[in-house]
Parts: C-alpha cells; structure tokens; sequence
C-alpha cells in the first residue's frame, strides 16, 4: 500500500525546502512514486507569471524525488499561474497537474488514497497583503469563492460528514488560541473568512473524521481537543 506524508509550507524557498531533502527526510529515501507527499499550503514554487529558468530547476528537483507530492494551494500563491494548469482526474477528484510529479489538489474535494478519504481547502488571508504588490506577490484568488466553499459542503454531504484525514492551510477559528498562544495571543489580523467557514464545517458539516492538519502558522503544534496538527518543519507519516 501507498504511505503518505504531510508537512507544512515551503514558501518557495531554499530554507524551507530543507527538510524535504535526502538528508533531513530519511524515510523519503525509500519511498517510491506511488507514495505522496502532501504539502499544506504555501507551495511557493509557481510563482512569478512565467516559468523561468529558477522555476524549472525547483521543479526537476521534485520530479528526482523517488515520491510525487500533492499540494494543496495556501495564501502566498500565484494563482493566475495555478488556475491555467490543466484540470484532471486523481484519486476520485479533480487536480490540476503541474507535472507527473507534482499534483495540485483542489479546494473542497474528497480523494481517495491508500484506501484513505481526504477532505481538502485550500487558500487563506495573507496577513501581510499591504506590503505586497497585487498580481505580483499577490493575488486575490487567495480566499476561495463561494463555488469552491459550497464544493467543499457539497462534497461532504455525499459522504454524510465522515472522512478519515482533513488537510487545510488554515486551521477553523476555534484552534487559533491554542496554535497562537506562543506569539501573545491572537492578532486580530488571523481571524479571515476562510477560519470561520472551517469552524463551520467543523460544527456542522464533518461527522467524524481521524485527524486534521493545516500548515500556515509558521509552527509546529498539537491541539489535542480538535484532533488537529499544524504542521511547519516537521513530516508526519500518516499512512
């Protein structure tokens, strides 16, 4: 059977890229391309309006990982880029393929791998949008759109709210005290739409389910009362 992982963001970047590598993920060693790895959020590495030579390098990187990684698109995206990839059929949902190895998975649909259900919501607020440039570090596309966030409830409605793992980039509103108590409490900057409608699915929508990661938050965290993992540096196998 597949085994599949989950971290948090890569933002893009070398530093962030680190723990994905041979010497950091030891398990990745001996993985092959029938097992994933799921990067919550803030994938990063499609990001200026055209693939440029820096792009391509990243990407071939990922293509020479012995796994394929599934992403699920965060807040500091491009997603005029994103949204111009060809849509496909994975794991029971649409995708957006990048390459053979790099999938990206789409906000409110419910995939099936290694005999596991998966419900996933993309996107976010981007706390520090007022020092970035629209279209060019940022886009609005960011939050989903009422279509994508009746998908989401719609999706869970035919499975009647139970699904085995819940990935998100942002946590519901209900985890941001426990996730931010470390940095002094919660800014009220964190609290975007997308949190409340996960509170909403959370109270209203999701039956049951095993556990739920998200990335976003920059740490590494249980909140045990919500069966939930932020996820940043670390790599948790969970299948």
């Amino acid at each position: 059977m597949s085994k599949v992982f989950v971290t948090g963001d890569t933002h893009g970047s070398e530093r962030d890229l680190l723990k994905l590598t041979s010497r950091m993920f030891l398990n990745g060693n001996d993985l092959t391309k029938e097992d994933y790895v799921i990067i919550a959020g803030d994938f990063g590495f499609i990001w200026k309006s055209y693939s440029d030579g820096l792009e391509n390098d990243y990407m071939k990187w990922f293509e020479d990982r012995p796994w394929t990684t599934l992403v699920i698109p965060g807040n500091h995206e491009n997603y005029n880029r994103i949204f111009k990839l060809p849509v496909s059929k994975m794991f029971g949902g649409k995708v957006r393929v990048y390459n053979d190895s790099v999938i990206l998975l789409e906000r409110g649909e419910i995939y099936t791998i290694a005999e596991k259900t998966f419900w996933v919501m993309g996107g976010g607020l981007s706390i520090d949008k007022v020092y970035r440039t629209p279209e060019i570090s940022w886009w609005e596309q960011e939050q989903p759109n009422y279509n994508e966030l009746d998908n989401g409830i719609n999706s869970l409605a035919k499975v009647k709210g139970k699904v085995d793992y819940i990935i998100t980039h942002v946590a519901p509103e209900s985890a941001l005290k426990q996730i931010l108590s470390e940095f002094d409490g919660v800014h009220p900057k964190y609290y975007d739409k997308l949190s409340y409608y996960l509170e909403t699915i959370l109270n209203e929508h999701i039956i049951d389910y095993n556990h739920w990661y998200c990335g976003h938050y920059h740490c590494d965290k249980e909140i045990k009362d919500k069966k939930l993992t932020v996820l940043y540096n670390i790599i948790r196998e969970i299948i």
